[in-house]
């Protein structure tokens, strides 16, 4: 007889592992500035924690700065996001900033 157990989400689709977090990662000002293929993306995201750039919409940037409490220029035109950790070294974005590109 078939066990009808509930699955977890990993045994179904397998387990993705997230970038360790070791900290003390720069921001690359030519990173921050590269074009961006994602036509939707607004803003970019540096993670200190795991060193990744990710790229966020309008809705996205949005959310984050209501989740962080940031007052929104504008435009983001000049300014990215900058965390402690982010969704590729845990399972949220933590301690947000926004920040101008110098």
């Amino acid at each position: 007889m078939e066990d009808k157990k509930a699955k977890k989400p990993e045994d179904l689709f397998g387990k993705v592992n997230r970038l360790p977090a070791t900290g003390g990662h720069v921001v690359s000002k030519e990173k921050l500035l590269e074009p961006c293929d994602d036509e939707d993306a607004v803003a970019t995201v540096f993670c200190i924690g795991c060193g990744e750039y990710t790229k966020v919409s309008d809705i996205g940037s949005k959310n984050l700065a209501s989740k962080s409490e940031i007052e929104l220029p504008v435009s983001l035109e000049g300014n990215y996001f900058r965390a402690e950790r982010c969704i590729m070294c845990d399972d949220d974005y933590k301690k947000v900033s926004l920040s101008k590109i110098e």
